[in-house]
């Protein structure tokens, strides 16, 4: 007879562990490795993992997404002899819809303390006022679930890095000609004219539509146009 251990395939490891595969793909996507299976009767009914950046929608849950799919597969909108596996424990979203089906157990392998909503931050899973309760199960595969999450998080933090710039090149840019601004313009009858204190018509002058300004009394400063030899405005005089 062979050493190696028989697998259970109706255990919380093994369920779990279907809930893991999820989480990677998730983590393939680039999306916060979470994974989540409904099981019913010894057999798993729905999979799913988090998409919110791929579907653009912060309801995306994997929780979320595995509940609509089991009531899918159940025909109805309770879920009261299912159980949740889910590799991080749910946020109050998830916890709120998962008291809304009416789930049996959820079983979660790591914990949140700052937002989750099965005993991490809050229970609303065993919410006294609520009318249903859910058997929780915590720690299940822990540290696999908890090695995927820390991964990817050192992964993005790693990618932000390389994509800030480096120290000095912001100066760099604002200094460099290139990233100049492009020089101020006037438009004076139908003639741009680039900004120039020696040239540029002042600002209280007003424009006759016709190329030349029209000064105040006493104002002596003409307009740098010339007439050319075809009667048109020349603005390059």
């Amino acid at each position: 007879m062979s050493d190696e251990p028989v697998i259970d395939l109706q255990s919380d490891h093994y369920f779990m562990g279907e809930a893991l595969r999820q989480a990677k793909k998730a983590f393939e996507a680039e999306e916060v490795p979470v994974g989540a299976v409904v099981a019913r009767e010894g057999r798993i009914i729905a999979r799913a993992f988090n998409q919110v950046e791929l579907l653009k929608d912060a309801t995306a849950h994997a929780e979320m997404l595995a509940l609509t799919a089991a009531e899918v597969v159940v025909g109805d909108w309770r879920l009261t002899d299912c159980a949740l596996y889910v590799t991080k424990e749910p946020c109050p979203m998830c916890a709120g819809a998962i008291v809304q089906v009416r789930l049996a157990r959820v079983v979660f392998g790591v914990s949140d303390p700052k937002g989750g909503a099965a005993g991490g931050a809050l229970n609303l899973l065993q919410f006294p006022s609520l009318n249903h309760h859910c058997e929780i199960i915590r720690g299940v595969r822990e540290a696999e679930c908890r090695a995927l999450l820390q991964n990817f998080f050192a992964e993005q933090r790693q990618r932000s890095r390389v994509r800030s710039p480096a120290p000095g090149a912001s100066d760099t840019a604002i200094s460099s000609p290139q990233s100049a601004k492009p020089a101020r313009s006037f438009r004076c009858g139908r003639f741009p004219w680039p900004w120039d204190p020696a040239r540029a018509c002042r600002p209280r002058r007003r424009c006759n539509g016709d190329g030349r300004d029209s000064a105040p009394p006493g104002d002596t400063m003409s307009h740098p146009t010339v007439a050319a030899s075809d009667g048109t405005w020349d603005a390059n005089g």
